[in-house]
């Protein structure tokens, strides 16, 4: 037993892989060297290795391995024979199921000759366990009857039966020695069972010791319960309800309701609420419109789409305006407290600019054109007017031609009907006899006219480093190109006529336009400086008599056109332009349009009583609201609209009416 101890030891140590001082004198010609390959699944169970002389069986060593589950095949083992062995030595490893006390299931047996101890042993045994449950299966010489993932582990021999018609312990009967009792199916699991009664043991769970269930898909069913008010007999006495007279008569109430079991299940109520009124919510902001027809919802039936049972919102078609936002410098009640900027610091409020450059009668001003920031602003218009504020809180500086007393750095007595600033400030405009000029703030330069000399509507430009082109369209349906300090180029002439034109850079350009010889509403596209090819754009409905007299393109995918007739368009970012509802200003003809990056257009009007108008994706939306013409303030045409963002724009039209928000 002492030998056996120190062989042993000597074992582990090599396993262990330690060092120990003078052992290579120890082990040369005893050490006896094995690697051992096993199935991976064997976790549980034991290796066993022995060696013994073959002369004398009673000189022998072994090994046994019984924690495999920290242990990877192969595994090495290391025995160290006695001095007095003499000759062969008999190898036989083996694996044993559960422990190593087990039933050996699979056994190596081979005898070395000395000379072939140097050498490492390698052996292979099965002894699968799939179940992991320690036992190798019947068909690998163990004693486990099932040794399958699912149900294996539930399968073993000296595994405890339980009630589950399964041969828990490998001994070929089920659920032997267990109890035997009166047992009724219970799916509900409510301790009550259905049909016939049946013996045998009673499983955890689907099995009750009573019956009388009349239903057993419902635990709250079941002879002795509560009976509720909910159409079900719950205790099983063949009536349902029956504590509760009055279910089934009809019920004062709207919607044809009958009295019905509560939602507390021990009172009745109506089975149909009031009708809930729901009001249009346009822009699907959560609130109704204030001004919307509201609709009687019955319980059950589907609400009309885009609407809300709610009536908050004082503007339906811009979901930025609705009770509870936040109220911005924009001259527009945007959280619905009926008044306009209240609290805030706007620096002024929507209305006419009083300064002597911009005239009175006689200073007929067609257009208006900022900088990005909001100034320079620039304001222009027929018979040479002209005129410019440079900075907030100056004064505008007159260059209007007057004829002989005209200011220095007027540019002429030309119809001024466009303007475009760049980022210097500079603005060019562009007007009668196909005129264009370009101011710097002190005199005018780059005096041109685009071919034909017709009067030019519409401009845009673009800014390329220090090189600006200006793009120019006239009413004889001419697109031309300009870069101030050369003369124009025509590049193309279309049977239409061109009132308006814009774009977000050279290679996406919209123009607004007429045709035929009593117009009708028409738009192009200029794409990728194909000026030979203008792309005619779908205007829906078809078009009818009039023309667009202004486009915007707020992105690469939206824009806003408008024209006479009270008509706007909305573009889907493809070729067709959908028709906005009738505008809240009735048939008048529309001049102007600006299209912000976030969706919303603002347009304006040139009838005798002219006002702003906003138009979202949504619809027509609250505007800023022009004061009410009194005294020497009446109200006349708008032609033209700048905007630096909705909390900065400009309006201007005829007898030297400029309106601008925030005027101090």
């Amino acid at each position: 037993m002492k030998r056996a101890g120190r062989l042993w030891l000597v074992g582990a140590l090599l396993l262990a892989g330690c060092s120990v001082p003078g052992l290579e004198e120890l082990l040369a010609g005893r050490e006896v060297k094995v690697s051992i390959e096993y199935t991976p699944s064997f976790k549980k169970g034991c290796l066993r290795v022995v060696a013994e002389d073959e002369r004398n069986a009673s000189l022998k060593v072994e090994q046994t391995i019984s924690d495999l589950a920290k242990q990877t095949s192969p595994v090495k083992v290391s025995l160290l024979r006695g001095p007095e062995w003499a000759g062969d030595v008999r190898l036989t490893v083996s694996a044993h199921e559960s422990s190593c006390a087990g039933l050996a299931v699979d056994t190596e047996s081979v005898v070395l000759a000395p000379q072939a101890l140097k050498v490492e042993q390698v052996v292979r045994l099965t002894a699968p366990d799939a179940d992991g449950d320690g036992y190798v299966p019947l068909a690998s010489g163990g004693t486990d009857c099932d040794d399958t993932p699912v149900t294996g582990a539930l399968r073993f021999p000296g595994n405890a039966e339980v009630c589950d018609s399964i041969d828990n312990d490998c001994d070929n009967l089920a659920d032997e020695g267990l109890p035997v009792e009166e047992l009724f199916v219970d799916q509900d699991g409510d301790g009550y069972g259905v049909g016939s009664p049946i013996l045998g043991c009673k499983p955890a769970m689907g099995y009750a010791t009573r019956g009388g269930d009349c239903d057993d898909a419902d635990a709250a069913r079941h002879p002795g319960a509560t009976e509720l008010c909910d159409e079900k007999d719950n205790n099983c006495d063949g009536n349902a309800d029956e504590t509760f007279p009055t279910k089934g008569q009809a019920c004062a109430r709207s919607c044809g309701g009958v009295v019905v079991c509560g939602a507390d299940h021990s009172s009745v109520v109506c089975s149909k609420a009031d009708p809930v009124f729901y009001f249009p919510d346009a822009d699907g902001d959560g609130q109704g419109s204030v001004d919307g027809k509201a609709v009687e919802v019955c319980e059950g039936v589907t609400p009309p789409s885009k609407s809300v049972s709610n009536q908050q919102d004082c503007d339906d078609a811009d979901p930025k305006v609705r009770v509870g936002a936040v109220e911005v410098c924009d001259a527009i009640d945007n959280n619905c407290s009926g008044t306009v900027d209240e609290g805030l610091s706007c620096g002024g409020t929507l209305k006419v600019v009083a300064d002597v450059a911009l005239g009175g009668t006689g200073h007929d001003w067609r257009t208006v054109a900022v900088g990005v920031s909001g100034y320079p602003v620039w304001v222009a218009g027929l018979e040479g007017k002209l005129a410019v504020r440079k900075a907030a809180g100056q004064a505008f500086t007159d260059f209007s031609y007057y004829g002989g007393s005209s200011p220095a750095g007027n540019c002429g007595p030309y119809d001024w009907h466009a303007s475009w600033v760049d980022s210097a400030g500079n603005v060019y405009l562009s007007g009668g006899n196909g005129y264009v000029v370009k101011h710097n703030g002190t005199s005018c330069s780059a005096p041109n006219s685009v071919t034909g000399n017709a009067e030019v509507r519409g401009m845009v430009g673009f800014e390329n480093g220090t090189t600006v082109t200006i793009y120019l369209v006239d009413v004889e349906g001419r697109l031309h190109s300009w870069v101030p300090g050369s003369s124009p180029i025509q590049r193309n002439d279309n049977s239409s006529r061109y009132y308006g034109i814009h774009g977000i850079d050279a290679n996406r350009l919209m123009v607004a336009s007429g045709s035929g010889g009593t117009e009708n509403p028409r738009l192009w596209s200029y794409w990728n400086s194909d000026w030979a090819n203008p792309v005619a754009q779908q205007i829906l409905p078809a078009p009818a008599n009039g023309y667009v007299s202004a486009v915007w393109m707020g992105s690469n995918t939206t824009a806003t056109a408008v024209g006479t007739g009270g008509r706007a368009w909305m573009w889907d970012g493809n070729s067709t332009w959908n028709q906005a509802p009738v505008s809240p200003a009735g048939t008048v003809d529309f001049s102007s349009v600006v299209m912000l990056p976030n969706g919303d257009s603002y347009l304006v009007e040139k009838s005798a009583n002219a006002q702003l108008q906003r138009l979202t994706p949504y619809g027509w939306a609250k505007e800023p609201k022009l004061p009410a013409p009194t005294g020497s303030v009446p109200a006349k045409p708008l032609f033209d609209i700048a905007m630096a963002g909705s909390g900065d724009f400009w309006l201007v039209g005829d007898d030297g009416r400029v309106w601008h928000y925030p005027e101090p």
